[in-house]
């Protein structure tokens, strides 16, 4: 059950900007509350007993689906006629987890699709020291701002734990259909360009919902995207790698001085009157978020 305490809402008799400071995670610990929340209410909290009845569905067939998958992998691992490596034409273990865990992920997306219980999330982790100035920028922006244009409902934070005060928090952004690329990489390009925080993947809902974790005994994998696979029309790194070495050629190029000659003194005064300066690219978010400057230049830095 959600304390209300916890959630902000529009019409919250705080305003946001009061939420956010009272209800600060470097603060707050888990004694207090397991989440703390914004945005409005998702549609699991207020969609009524037909949201309910599609939920129950959705993880009772959800179940079957990881319950058979775990006994499957178990056996592969107890096999011993199946190597750890391939050799002599053998599959390895590995291989057929994988093979096995593709299937079993198709047929819980199916699932979800069918039953239309297709909410998700995207996450990420911030250390203590930069999650209270993180928590007021993805509220802020949950709430009016560039989270909430591109298809954000609500969000949370896990508060500070105390018997691991250093210990990482996890922001869970949500979005209402985990399986629509579409919508994660609009969200995700949010994330990493307006906020400079670097998401670790796209999650269903049920899968919280079957226990699936990094450590579940299905050894299925806990996302349903990585950023990587969310963001590779737009972010391909071979694309980006060809990009900064055509940028490096042009680069050298410019600053390659003009041969000797007879007329040589007129063209490099020629050149150097003429020639207009590089701009130089600005640092992405993602970058200043990672040299520990990400509310460089931001009109809501914390004071």
């Amino acid at each position: 059950m959600i304390d209300e305490k916890y959630y902000w809402t529009p019409g919250n008799e705080l305003t946001l900007d009061n939420y956010l400071q009272k209800r600060r995670p470097s603060i707050v610990t888990k004694d207090d509350t397991e989440w703390i929340y914004i945005g409005k209410p998702s549609s699991e909290d207020s969609g009524g007993e037909t949201k309910v009845d599609a939920i129950a569905k959705a993880i009772c067939l959800g179940k079957v689906v990881v319950d058979k998958l775990t006994v499957r992998v178990k056996a592969i691992e107890s096999d011993s006629n199946i190597p750890r490596n391939a050799k002599n034409g053998k599959r390895s273990k590995k291989s057929m987890r994988d093979e096995l865990g593709n299937d079993a992920a198709k047929e819980l997306q199916k699932i979800v699709m069918t039953t239309g219980y297709t909410e998700g999330k995207l996450m990420l982790f911030v250390p203590p020291e930069q999650v209270d100035a993180v928590w007021t920028q993805i509220g802020r922006s949950v709430a009016h701002g560039p989270l909430h244009e591109a298809g954000v409902t609500n969000a949370k934070v896990s508060p500070t734990r105390t018997d691991s005060p250093s210990s990482k928090h996890l922001f869970c952004i949500y979005i209402d259909n985990a399986y629509d690329t579409g919508l994660i990489r609009k969200v995700a390009t949010v994330l990493l360009k307006d906020h400079g925080l670097d998401p670790t993947g796209a999650k269903s809902n049920l899968y919280n919902h079957l226990g699936i974790d990094s450590s579940h005994p299905s050894q299925l994998r806990p996302t349903t995207f990585r950023l990587d696979e969310a963001l590779k029309a737009q972010y391909d790194p071979k694309v980006e790698k060809e990009r900064n070495k055509t940028a490096a050629t042009a680069a050298a190029t410019d600053g390659q001085s003009i041969k000797p000659g007879a007329n040589s003194a007129k063209r490099q005064h020629s050149n150097a009157t003429d020639k207009k300066p590089v701009a130089k690219r600005p640092k992405t978010a993602a970058t200043m978020y990672k040299e520990g400057d990400m509310f460089a230049g931001s009109d809501d830095e914390e004071k």
